[in-house]
């Protein structure tokens, strides 16, 4: 957990998710008074989320009694201590209480459990009243005809007498996308859902929200993992609700005549795509242009790679610094990272919050990303497209030129990632007619500019234009 306990009386009023992500997205949620339903399938993570929003209000001064009908306090309290919640801790200092009921049944299941968990509240003075599971409560009173008018009088009166946080879990049986009509999601003010699904043999988690009373939802649903010493982590897609334009308070310049007049300015925020053929990719040459800026304004640059080793990207642009004329060492002054990622590893949500994670770590300047068309999704989909480029709309906010080498398999996938690009340049083989040589062929085209065709031998003069004017830079 990553929240600091604060000493004394708590004059903040707010209560906090204890995952920085959803404190971020949804600050405003949950204001004393709410009662929030958390449903999911067994082993979704419920309990481990209940448990984070106790923990950490708890460490803001926020006293939290958990009432479970089938957990062990020993087993609960060795399990949460797998994610960093020491709730041992927080039971000595008098903020946490724990305490396992029998299921109940009956029609007076309401006022049993109520004596039970209002008496334990109010000794404990408590804030946050967690209640795992609510499933057996809901059964009883249907079976004896109390309806949601006693359920929702009974939480509403809790949420009121404690004047703060009741967190309610439900079962959502495996295989059901959506919560049932249930009298507990009515008397509910907030509602997440949690699923878990098998997609191309990885466990995909998704967290749903349902209903937030006094905020507004900007994502309905976002992928979410659970890591060992650290608990749950949320995948919030960066959603801009305005397209931010380029920084061009600054300006970008590829030292080589020809490209200067195709391309013209690079501004920080621009979107870069470089597609190769799959069968004749051409790393090296492909990044000679981006040494050149590098070298030229002192750029940062990380590099994300889904093919080739950390180890092989390093030498290729050593050897690029080499044939350039430079000492291999600039790259090492240039590069701030190198991440090489098996993107069949992860769900496609684990991949962006992965890259996102370098971007505000390391805080570079370019971005590059190596065989993005490698990520286990088709690059055509709706959803795989969709967070692309609210990704690329926040690498833009923060001022980072994106450049990604592609190499497509087809033209559908070539356009569809091309139109979110502002400068496409794509490299082709022909034949020619004489001597039946491959020769090389560039196609640039530059957003709001004609497109051109750049043959081989002016790409070649091109390059050798770069390195000239490269050894003037270093020399200064």
């Amino acid at each position: 957990m990553t929240l600091e306990r604060k000493h004394g009386r708590n004059e903040d009023e707010r209560y906090v998710f204890g995952i920085p992500e959803l404190d971020e997205a949804y600050a405003e949620a949950l204001e004393p008074g709410t009662t929030l339903l958390i449903a999911g399938h067994p082993g979704a993570g419920k309990t481990t989320f209940a448990a984070t929003i106790c923990y950490a209000n708890a460490l803001r001064g926020k006293p939290c009694l958990y009432v479970s009908f089938n957990e062990r306090y020993d087993k609960f309290v060795s399990q949460m201590s797998k994610f960093g919640m020491d709730f041992e801790r927080l039971k000595e200092e008098g903020l946490f209480k724990f305490i396992r009921v029998p299921v109940i049944a009956g029609e007076d299941v309401i006022d049993v459990l109520g004596d039970t968990v209002i008496n334990n509240a109010m000794k404990l003075n408590a804030k946050v009243v967690v209640i795992d599971s609510t499933t057996p409560i809901s059964r009883a009173v249907r079976e004896y005809g109390k309806g949601r008018s006693v359920l929702q009088n009974f939480f509403y009166d809790l949420s009121m007498l404690i004047r703060g946080l009741v967190i309610m879990i439900e079962e959502l049986p495996l295989g059901m996308k959506a919560l049932p009509i249930t009298d507990v999601e009515f008397v509910a003010d907030a509602v997440i859902l949690m699923r878990h699904e098998v997609k191309e043999s990885l466990l995909v988690r998704l967290m749903e929200f349902r209903k937030f009373r006094g905020a507004r939802l900007t994502v309905a649903e976002v992928p979410f993992t659970i890591m060992e010493g650290k608990g749950i982590k949320v995948f919030m897609p960066p959603v801009l609700n305005k397209v931010p334009p380029p920084k061009k308070d600054r300006e970008y310049r590829i030292p080589c005549r020809l490209l200067e007049e195709i391309i013209g300015p690079i501004y920080p925020g621009m979107t870069i795509m470089v597609a190769t053929p799959p069968h004749a990719r051409s790393l090296g040459r492909m990044l000679i242009p981006l040494l050149a800026l590098a070298v030229r304004y002192g750029l940062k640059v990380g590099v994300v790679s889904y093919r080739i080793s950390s180890e092989e990207v390093l030498e290729v642009g050593k050897s690029l610094a080499k044939s350039m004329g430079l000492d291999p060492r600039v790259v090492k002054r240039h590069v701030k990272f190198i991440e090489a990622v098996n993107p069949t590893a992860y769900s496609l949500g684990e991949l962006v919050n992965i890259e996102m994670d370098l971007i505000d770590r390391y805080k570079p300047d370019v971005i590059v990303f190596l065989a993005p068309e490698l990520i286990p999704s088709s690059p055509t989909d709706r959803a795989y497209l969709r967070m692309l480029y609210n990704q690329l709309l926040y690498a833009r906010s923060r001022g980072l030129l994106v450049i990604r080498i592609v190499s497509p398999l087809s033209d559908e996938s070539f356009a569809a990632q091309a139109d979110l690009a502002d400068i496409v340049v794509r490299l082709k083989y022909v034949r020619d007619r004489n001597t039946g040589e491959l020769k090389q062929q560039v196609f640039i085209s530059p957003q709001d500019r004609p497109p051109k065709l750049v043959d081989e031998e002016a790409m070649n003069q091109c390059i050798e234009e770069i390195r000239q004017r490269l050894m003037k830079y270093v020399k200064k």
